[in-house]
């Protein structure tokens, strides 16, 4: 009876271990989880952006995960068309999931010279690269084209 009880005493210390090591690892997961969102560098994004003229807001950009789908539908072969006029080709990422960041963009004119509202740049991104993206504004009439206009 007396080694049973060891034993027993054993198992819990051990599964007692087991368990404080398992929340220590998820908490050190999430908190490198909350540091990357945290420092997220939009501001390389948009000094890429403005290479090609545009200012981006940075206080309201956004940064999500996108998967680039397997097989493309007729409109994302599309968007790809666009990508490849210029210099990019979004069918090497089929599956791949990368960064899509989307900036407000606040100096977008129109052939009069007055603001347009609601355009923004979508930035894609694998690893440190840029892999694609468009200049886009989301009225009901509006338009997308690449980066340089």
């Amino acid at each position: 009876m007396y080694k049973s009880t060891n034993f027993n005493r054993f198992y819990l210390v051990v599964g007692a271990i087991g368990a404080v090591i398992i929340t220590l690892l998820l908490k050190a997961a999430f908190t490198r989880a909350d540091a990357e969102a945290a420092s997220v560098d939009y501001g390389g994004v948009a000094e890429f952006l403005a290479g090609y003229g545009w200012e981006a807001d940075t206080e309201n950009a956004e940064v999500k995960n996108v998967q680039i789908p397997s097989k493309f539908s007729e409109v994302y072969e599309e968007y790809n068309s666009l990508q490849k006029s210029q210099g990019y080709d979004l069918s090497k990422y089929r599956t791949d999931y990368v960064k899509e960041y989307t900036f407000p963009i606040t100096n977008y004119t129109d052939s009069s010279g007055n603001i347009v509202e609601n355009v923004y740049a979508h930035v894609l991104i694998s690893g440190n690269k840029v892999i694609g993206g468009d200049i886009c504004c989301t009225e009901l009439d509006g338009f997308m084209h690449g980066f340089a206009g």
